[in-house]
This record gives C-alpha cells, sequence and structure tokens, in this order.
C-alpha cells in the first residue's frame, strides 16, 4: 500500500484565518442565543418549582383527609445545614416567604396547638437556592379532615423568576389548587 504524500496536496486543510472566521462567527451566534437560554432556563426552574409547590399542597390535602384530622402547611424554616427548624416566625409588616420551603404537618392529638413539634412533620420540600422567589399570602393554614381549608382567608401563592416571569397559586375554599400560569397573572 503506497500512501499519500502530502506535497501532492497543497490545498488539504483550513488556514488559520478560515479557522479564526468560523470561531467568530460561532461565538457571535453563541452571544446571541445566551439570553434566550437564559429565559428558557428561568421558565423551567418557575415551573419545576411550581409544580412542587402544587404537589405538596395536595399531598397536605389528600393527608388530611386519608388521617381524617387537620393538616398544616406553613413556610419552612431551615438551618444552614437544611436541617428544619419548623415554620417560619410570622413578621407583623412582612409579606410571608416562602423561598425556603414548605413544611407539611399534622398536630399530635395530646398537644393540638396549630404549630409545628417535633415529630409531627408529614412532609417537607426544600427549594433549593435559586433565582424564584416564592412569597404568599400568609404564612400557614390548615386543611380541616374533610380536606377544605380552614376558617381564615384564601391561601395566595406567587413564583417570580428573576427574568419577571410569574406563576400564581390560589387555593379554593374546597382545598383545591388554581393554577396561573399565563401572562397577566400577578398584575
Amino acid at each position: 500500500m503506497s500512501q499519500a504524500d502530502p506535497r501532492d496536496c497543497p490545498h488539504a486543510g483550513f488556514t488559520l484565518f478560515e479557522i479564526l472566521v468560523v470561531m467568530v462567527v460561532s461565538m457571535i451566534l453563541l452571544v446571541q442565543g445566551l439570553p434566550a437560554l437564559q429565559s428558557v432556563m428561568a421558565s423551567l426552574q418557575l415551573q419545576a418549582r411550581s409544580q412542587l409547590l402544587h404537589a405538596s399542597l395536595m399531598l397536605a390535602r389528600s393527608e388530611a383527609i386519608r388521617g381524617n384530622r387537620p393538616v398544616w402547611v406553613c413556610a419552612l424554616n431551615s438551618k444552614v445545614n437544611l436541617e428544619i427548624q419548623g415554620c417560619q416566625p410570622a413578621g407583623k409588616d412582612s409579606v410571608p416567604d416562602w423561598s425556603e420551603g414548605v413544611l407539611v404537618f399534622a398536630d399530635d392529638a395530646q398537644q393540638a396547638n396549630g404549630r409545628y413539634d417535633s415529630g409531627e412533620r408529614l412532609h417537607h420540600a426544600l427549594f433549593s437556592a435559586s433565582t424564584i422567589r416564592v412569597s404568599a399570602s400568609q404564612h400557614a393554614f390548615a386543611f380541616s379532615a374533610s380536606g377544605r381549608l380552614e376558617a381564615g382567608p384564601l391561601p395566595r401563592f406567587e413564583l417570580r423568576s428573576s427574568q419577571g416571569q410569574c406563576h400564581r397559586l390560589q387555593l379554593q375554599p374546597g382545598g383545591r389548587v388554581q393554577w396561573c400560569r399565563q401572562e397577566g397573572c400577578c398584575a
């Protein structure tokens, strides 16, 4: 077998100039597409966080019905090492921040005080550090044994991405969640 002599093909390969042109064009296209990619990523994070919150609320409702007892939902308060401390303390003038996560618990029958005590946790969802802000109309609320909301204002959640996208979850008196994902939901 004979091998071709490289000197027989003087135009094999690319010149340095051609490679640089391809790299410059590739970089321009990448820079143009990056903002669109960030928007898509923010939208996916918002969707995932909304689904996790929705699932936690539905789990709390089903646990109340299954256990025939009230089940509480509150804004999670965790330590730096993500150990659960209980519910976020209710501030007087602040909008309740649920960005750390959700805690679902059922009061012990002997200590039914509507506050989280050790050993009462049924479920918790930690919201990993991200650019999604979760706020709510209240710090805590309860589902009755029938799965309906206990007396009081209807809880409303607003989830916002750093890109300005927003989802709203509104609990109905019957305990079901209405989820708004369109533009203008959080106006």
